[in-house]
């Protein structure tokens, strides 16, 4: 396995959206990885990272033989979408806050995912107590995987936390990679989602 990780945004980073990680670094790793070895390539994402797959699969078509896509944002109107919808004035609010900061800092992230469903956290751990000590290890674990995050660019927490949910950018069609619209039909491989 290849794991690709973005780490905290550099100074030439910072400027970047999503498109910009896949062209000049996720799409890069791809074929580097495609000249090293010779064997079948499955491509598998993670939420954000699932877009990032999907997109390597439809942009390198020769060199991805297989996609996985496990809990990736896609159509933000459904129902069991975990987003808030923001009336306009909100959305506007949110982007102008997201824009006074840069990089946007990891615990802000986290508030804007613990705004989805705010008890959540506390209904997780309302339980902890009643786990056995290995429950509670791996608890712990999971908790500190989900509150270890980095601070995004700028133009990546805009298009995360305002284009892709609240105007549903990636189900309409609307995030570019370069000369490209991202459109899941036209990925060919055999995938699992």
């Amino acid at each position: 396995p290849v794991l690709l990780d973005w780490g905290h945004p550099g100074e030439e980073e910072r400027a970047y959206g999503c498109a910009d990680y896949i062209n000049s670094l996720a799409l890069d790793a791809l074929r580097a990885l495609r000249e090293a070895h010779d064997g079948p390539i499955i491509v598998a994402g993670y939420c954000m990272g699932g877009v990032f797959a999907l997109a390597m699969a439809q942009l390198a078509p020769m060199a991805v033989d297989g996609l996985l896509l496990l809990a990736t944002p896609w159509d933000f109107s459904t129902e069991d979408s975990p987003a808030v919808s923001l009336p306009s004035p909100s959305t506007m609010l949110l982007r102008q806050f997201l824009l006074g900061m840069d990089p946007v800092p990891s615990a802000m992230i986290n508030m804007i995912f613990h705004l989805i469903d705010p008890w959540a956290v506390q209904q997780r751990y309302a339980k902890f107590p009643h786990l056995t000590e290995a429950q509670q290890s791996h608890f712990l674990a999971i908790e500190h995987w989900l509150n270890d995050g980095v601070p995004l660019a700028q133009r990546v927490a805009l298009e995360t936390f305002v284009d892709w949910p609240q105007d549903n950018a990636l189900h309409a069609g609307r995030f570019k990679i370069g000369r490209h619209w991202l459109a899941p039909e036209m990925v060919k491989c055999p995938s699992l989602v």
